[in-house]
């Protein structure tokens, strides 16, 4: 009995060794059979590095190498998407210009700025190059500008000194006429001395002689006629 024992599991023994053996032949059959591929890295272009001017597009590796394949980065790629903008840049202003007025209120002055760098693609644009204020202009022969009350009204104005007057002090009060006022004098003047019959040669009769006369003055410069 136990030699039958021995017998049946000498067999199973010899059974699966060769089985064993058979698969391990097999599969490396199998192995000698698969071939390897090889795959090289796959690559996109990218978005550009910055949102305006000019940038660059790197690849992006989207898939790996295998068997040996390859897996160089191509070169980067130059960009503009679009131009940035160029904001306004103002130069310095010029000097305030004369009153629009010499005297009293209501005077304007202007100034004027330059532009140093112009607007460009949507940046921001100039503000206004002109500008403008009120100003007063000193009143004349010393007066000041003061607030004037007049009756019921109220606003600014020259506050002359004394002996002078008008909306800037410009009449001196000293004088009894004033420059227009003597100018229209004496041209009056003149054209009656022009005008007056004196300035001709008359010839009188006085009986039977006769007495010619010229207009003139004597030696006390009295005017005399006949």
């Amino acid at each position: 009995m136990s030699r039958k024992l021995l017998l049946l599991f000498a067999l199973v023994a010899i059974i699966c060794l060769l089985t064993e053996t058979h698969g391990w032949r097999r599969r490396r059959r199998r192995r000698r059979r698969r071939v390897c591929t090889r795959v090289n890295c796959a690559w996109k272009l990218g978005p550009c590095s910055i949102t305006c001017g000019p940038g660059k597009r790197t690849y992006i590796k989207t898939r790996s190498n295998s068997c040996g394949g390859t897996c160089i980065q191509p070169a980067a790629v130059v960009c503009n998407v679009k131009p940035c903008p160029v904001n306004c840049v103002v130069g310095n202003w010029q000097p305030w210009g004369p009153c629009s007025k010499t005297c009293g209120a209501g005077g304007v002055t202007y100034r004027h700025g330059s532009i140093l760098v112009h607007p460009k693609h949507g940046g921001t644009l100039c503000p206004a190059l002109k500008q403008w204020k009120t100003c007063n202009r000193l009143c004349l022969n010393n007066g000041s500008f003061a607030v004037i009350t007049t009756g019921s009204s109220t606003g600014h104005g020259c506050l002359c000194k004394t002996g002078y007057s008008g909306s800037c002090c410009e009449i001196n009060n000293s004088f009894k006429y004033s420059n227009a006022q003597i100018n229209i004098f004496y041209k009056t003047l003149f054209i009656r001395w022009l005008h007056h019959p004196y300035h001709h040669h008359h010839s009188h009769h006085c009986g039977d002689e006769e007495q010619n006369f010229v207009e003139g003055e004597n030696q006390d410069g009295d005017i005399f006629a006949p």
